[in-house]
């Protein structure tokens, strides 16, 4: 009798966990089109690559009847306290297809019998990307509270998600977030049975995808007056007006200073009358304070003040004076003898009278 009766609790405990997972389909199991390899750990963890984000935890698989089909292995987490892990599945999908992926159980031996003290849920990354902390994962809600309770061992309810593929691999991820509130010797998770299929194609999502790019180009084309500002660089005129003051122009003022010489020469003397040399050597120093901003400049006009073609002219100013200084001797000459005939023509009359009288 005591076998009967233990009998039909296990069998009403296996008839719990398979109507748990009634209320959608079991993709793993009952669908030739799943894409999930190795759904149920019959190969192990091959095809699987777990992943720990925090806390230390040991992930293999195990047989035994916690598993959803008893004494069939299934995926076995262990740990002494609290940690964030799981596993995933890079699947080869169509490109914008949607897809959809569940899991059949996942149960957990604790001291915790409160609920909210575990949490589970299952994701899709519709780029086939392996980081579980990429923003790209599709997440279902992450559920804490249980099912069925039987001991300690909580089961899950039915995890599921659907998410739109944008590459040729689509990856599933397991997560399990294990808070351990409660102190416990071992915390145990049991996972099996996780399955995929397309389910339609994901024409929706490419539309909304590529009206971004429209709503991109605006921004560009408001930045483009942007090149137009460059206009001011082609205001650089200014630098080539620096270039104008070249010393180009100062040569072609070499031949002023030729004339020069005849002109300033002739005021020069009025000023100096008895320092005739003196002028004569200033004109030539006056062009060379103009032209010391070159040196060359310089050099000539000093071969200009040694070429005899101003010395004519200087000789025969200099004549000129010394005619006209010859005139004012004589001039001077001719009235100081006239003066003294005149003294002495007065002193004779002056005599005259005095003997008359």
């Amino acid at each position: 009798m005591k076998r009967i009766i233990v009998i039909l609790a296990i069998t009403f405990f296996i008839i719990s966990l398979d109507v748990q997972g009634q209320h959608f389909p079991r993709y793993c199991l009952e669908y030739g089109e799943n894409l999930v390899k190795n759904c149920e750990f019959n190969e192990g963890l091959n095809h699987w690559t777990p992943f720990i984000e925090a806390g230390s935890v040991d992930i293999r698989t195990i047989d035994g009847n916690e598993c959803h089909t008893i004494n069939h292995p299934c995926g076995y987490m262990s740990s002494a306290g609290g940690f964030v892990a799981g596993l995933y599945q890079q699947i080869p999908v169509n490109e914008l297809a949607i897809y959809e992926a569940n899991l059949q159980l996942l149960i957990y031996d604790s001291y915790d019998k409160d609920d909210g003290a575990v949490g589970r849920k299952i994701g899709l990354d519709p780029t086939g990307g392996t980081d579980p902390f990429s923003a790209n994962i599709v997440w279902s809600p992450e559920v804490f509270n249980s099912l069925h309770k039987a001991g300690h061992k909580l089961v899950w309810e039915d995890l599921q998600i659907k998410a739109t593929s944008q590459t040729n691999v689509m990856t599933v991820f397991i997560r399990v977030n294990n808070m351990a509130r409660v102190s416990s010797p071992i915390y145990q998770f049991w996972i099996d049975e996780i399955g995929m299929i397309k389910i339609g194609e994901g024409q929706p999502l490419s539309p909304t995808h590529t009206s971004i790019p429209p709503t991109l180009t605006p921004v560009p084309s408001t930045a483009t007056p942007l090149p137009t500002y460059t206009s001011l660089s082609t205001h650089t005129p200014s630098p080539t007006l620096i270039s104008v003051p070249s010393p180009s122009p100062l040569p072609t003022n070499t031949p002023f200073p030729t004339p020069t010489l005849a002109h300033t020469s002739s005021p020069i003397p009025t000023e100096t009358p008895t320092h005739t040399p003196a002028p004569t050597a200033t004109p030539v120093h006056e062009n060379i304070a103009i032209a010391e901003p070159h040196d060359k400049n310089t050099a000539t006009v000093t071969s200009i003040s040694a070429t005899p073609s101003p010395t004519p002219s200087e000789q025969d100013n200099l004549m000129e004076w010394i005619i006209f200084g010859v005139i004012c001797i004589v001039a001077l000459g001719i009235f100081g003898v006239g003066s003294i005939a005149l003294l002495y023509w007065l002193y004779r009359v002056g005599n005259q009278e005095e003997s008359v009288s």
